[in-house]
């Protein structure tokens, strides 16, 4: 549950009694009810957290290096756009993007994509043409170059014509 955000759009408030696990990202404010529980955060950005007689404790594995908040695959006649947001880079080199071409993972950009490494979060395009000849892939794979050189996935997006 440490990796775990939910993001909500204006106040969240725990009931009481509620044992709640997760890290909650409110535009507004938090409550916390009586003897509710919390592992993970409360991090409200433009009001306050409230607490009443309440269990707090934090997680103690670290943070996800990038929380991925979305990825998207969207075709044109000629060409597929990739587009992702994060919601924090923390400790993150740059992106790859793969695609599936003959059943295959193949890298589809030149150089690594390089991370703004926000605390805030990101956003990023990237337009993949395929060869003359080849039709784009239609599946596509996002990973992430930590500074340490390791190497994770973050995501899965699949182009479909007619979407948006």
């Amino acid at each position: 549950a440490c990796n775990v955000f939910f993001q909500v759009g204006s106040s969240a408030t725990l009931g009481t009694g509620t044992a709640f696990a997760g890290n909650i990202l409110a535009l507004e404010s938090i409550t916390l009810n009586t003897g509710a529980s919390l592992s993970g955060r409360a991090l409200a950005r433009n009001g306050a957290v409230t607490l009443d007689s309440n269990s707090v404790s934090v997680c103690s594995q670290p943070p996800a290096a990038v929380t991925l908040l979305s990825f998207t695959a969207t075709p044109s006649a000629s060409s597929v756009l990739l587009k992702w947001r994060t919601a924090s880079e923390v400790e993150i080199l740059g992106y790859n993007a793969y695609g599936q071409v003959r059943g295959k993972r193949v890298k589809l950009n030149r150089t690594l994509i390089a991370a703004k490494r926000s605390m805030t979060g990101a956003s990023y395009a990237l337009r993949y043409r395929a060869p003359r000849g080849q039709k784009a892939p239609t599946r596509f794979w996002l990973q992430t170059v930590n500074l340490d050189g390791s190497r994770t996935w973050s995501g899965v997006a699949v182009a479909r014509r007619g979407t948006s």
